[in-house]
């Protein structure tokens, strides 16, 4: 999935979780992604019902607690997708950012060690 590269980087968001936990949270997104994404093969085409947001956020919340995260790790997921969060701070900002252009100019790969 495109996002798999930013796996071993969920510490940089407070997230902290042992690699079994990270393996069962990653399949059990990409079956969501999988869900939402059945219908079309571009993004931007998924809807975006509040429906199905809340849908999607309450099986998130589901795996997480199947996939037995800690409290720390389940608040400061929940602190992230909330939709209530603060502004990134400007040291995530920019690891996110170059990051990304390191993914995009293939200094670094999206695969997973």
């Amino acid at each position: 999935m495109s996002s798999d590269w930013f796996r071993e980087y969920w510490h940089t968001i407070e997230v902290y979780v042992d690699r079994d936990k990270k393996d069962c949270v990653q399949r059990g997104c990409r079956s969501i992604v999988g869900q939402f994404m059945a219908a079309t093969s571009r993004y931007w085409d998924i809807s975006f019902s509040l429906e199905r947001v809340r849908r999607s956020f309450s099986e998130l919340d589901g795996l997480l607690k199947q996939c037995g995260l800690a409290k720390a790790a389940l608040e400061s997921i929940h602190h992230l997708v909330s939709g209530e969060e603060e502004p990134i701070d400007e040291g995530t900002r920019w690891l996110l950012v170059s990051l990304t252009e390191q993914l995009l100019d293939g200094s670094i790969t999206g695969q997973s060690p």
